[in-house]
């Protein structure tokens, strides 16, 4: 029989419904720590438990009770657990019960465990009714029960948790609950090894986009700006959740930055709040030499235009931009599909299969102009905050993040 489950496992793509800049969080957390960056893992959860995010606050929680990037430290996850159990977070109550249990951090409370197990587990969390069935098998906390073990067992396998699965099989083979059944137990276990064949091959899934996560040039926290870039006449502040933000004034101001590889595949991405609607186009964040990224048109739409391998300029035109009203941006290419992509608030706007691939991402990036040393350059007039670079095209469910 399985030992009790404290649920730790983490889907690098997963997203709560925060902000964007706190999905953006996660999602480098996550990556992180499935590449045993702890220490990368650490600061963008905190990022995200600053932002208010539970799930940041319950990945953070898990550094410290397993001791990854942080010397370990039960006391301080069971205070992060509380304050997420707090606001009904089932994952949270579940191991809050596991470490009541299982004395970390308390007193050995098994009937409490088992209460924290009960609440979760009527929540529909799997995990939480693994441990509740596995308590009622072995009496922890509370009478035993082998009815109830694999009610609650059979409630955790409908939702394919792999624990439950293997735990029901055993039920059958020894007739714990239910009738002695070799052959329902047989199905069971060939269930669960099909589950954890899934499991794995979404495992390498997982980690081949982290890898791809963690390429990113993540430079907008960085302090002082790095020596590879020219800062002309912006003001910089930081942001309510950590972020540099910079403002750009509209007639001389601009950031130039380099970046050392190149990419075929690529996303970036910048949150703006427009100060100004000119009439003229506005850069914010191209790449140098093609003149090719994000823009404000002329008729203040944002928009993703790019050069292709021949030469020829394609464009996205999105929605309006709004004077003193942040928005989030990103413009992506996925030269397998041939598709760029333009998207607003995490939402695409619009998107075109090209009949010829883009240029190549790379080289010297300008945010906040768009044509220098141009004798006309395009100034931006507000501020810009958040700026990325992926060496990938993101998924669908990472376009949440963008």
């Amino acid at each position: 029989m399985k030992k009790l489950i404290l649920n730790v496992l983490l889907p690098v793509m997963a997203y709560t419904t925060a902000a964007e800049s706190t999905a953006q969080y996660l999602e480098i957390g996550d990556a992180a720590r499935l590449l045993k960056n702890y220490k990368v893992a650490l600061k963008y959860y905190g990022l995200a438990t600053k932002a208010g995010s539970v799930t940041g606050n319950n990945r953070l929680a898990q550094l410290y009770f397993l001791g990854q990037g942080v010397p370990r430290d039960f006391g301080k996850a069971k205070s992060l657990y509380e304050k997420s159990a707090a606001k009904k977070d089932p994952q949270a109550i579940n191991n809050l019960g596991y470490m009541e249990a299982n004395g970390l951090a308390f007193y050995r409370l098994t009937t409490r465990g088992y209460e924290r197990y009960m609440q979760a587990a009527a929540m529909g969390y799997a995990p939480a009714q693994n441990n509740v069935g596995d308590c009622r098998l072995k009496g922890w906390g509370i009478q035993k029960d082998v009815n109830q073990a694999v009610k609650y067992y059979r409630l955790a396998a409908a939702q394919d948790y792999l624990p439950s699965v293997l735990n029901l099989a055993t039920c059958y083979d020894q007739g714990l609950g239910v009738a002695q059944n070799h052959e329902e137990a047989e199905k069971l276990r060939k269930k669960a090894a099909e589950l954890e064949k899934r499991q794995q091959a979404e495992d390498r899934k997982k980690l081949a986009a982290a890898a791809k996560i963690l390429a990113l040039a993540d430079i907008s926290r960085q302090d002082p700006p790095p020596a590879s870039w020219t800062l002309k006449n912006v003001e910089t502040t930081t942001g309510q959740d950590g972020n540099r933000v910079y403002r750009f004034n509209g007639k001389d101001s601009y950031i130039f930055f380099s970046t050392p590889a190149t990419w075929t595949n690529f996303t970036f991405s910048v949150r703006v709040k427009p100060e100004a609607l000119t009439g003229k186009q506005q850069g914010i964040m191209l790449q140098q030499g093609c003149h090719g990224g994000l823009v404000i048109d002329k008729d203040g739409n944002y928009a993703f235009k790019y050069w292709t391998a021949s030469h020829k300029i394609f464009r996205l035109t999105g929605p309006a931009a709004t004077v003193g009203q942040w928005a989030n941006l990103a413009a992506s290419y996925d030269k397998t599909t041939n598709q760029a992509v333009l998207l607003v608030n995490g939402k695409r706007v619009a998107e075109k299969t090209l009949d010829e691939p883009l240029l190549r991402l790379g080289g010297r990036f300008h945010v906040g102009v768009s044509l220098p040393p141009h004798p006309h350059p395009d100034w931006f007039n507000g501020k810009i905050s958040d700026i990325r670079i992926y060496s990938c095209a993101p998924a669908d469910g990472t376009n949440r993040g963008l």
